[in-house]
């Protein structure tokens, strides 16, 4: 999994296996990834390789979710 996303510029901001859940159920795992742009994450996420990296993590939790977020920029006054 770490080449594929080198292979994209990726940074793993957050991977944490025992985060604590402050609201909802707890995940198994919390990933916040970082890219350069929405282009360099859609490759990474439309990539060939990932694939197989996907069906793992579809078929080994009951709660999937994936979301694609801009970098908040506070509004200037």
């Amino acid at each position: 999994m770490v080449p594929l996303l080198e292979k994209h510029g990726a940074e793993i901001l957050v991977a944490d296996y025992d985060a604590r859940a402050l609201e909802g159920d707890k995940r198994s795992v919390y990933v916040v990834l970082r890219f350069e742009s929405e282009e360099a994450a859609l490759g990474w996420y439309d990539d060939p390789a990932y694939d197989p990296v996907r069906k793992i993590r579809l078929g080994s939790c009951d709660m999937n979710s994936l979301a694609l977020a801009r970098q908040f920029v506070p509004p200037t006054a």
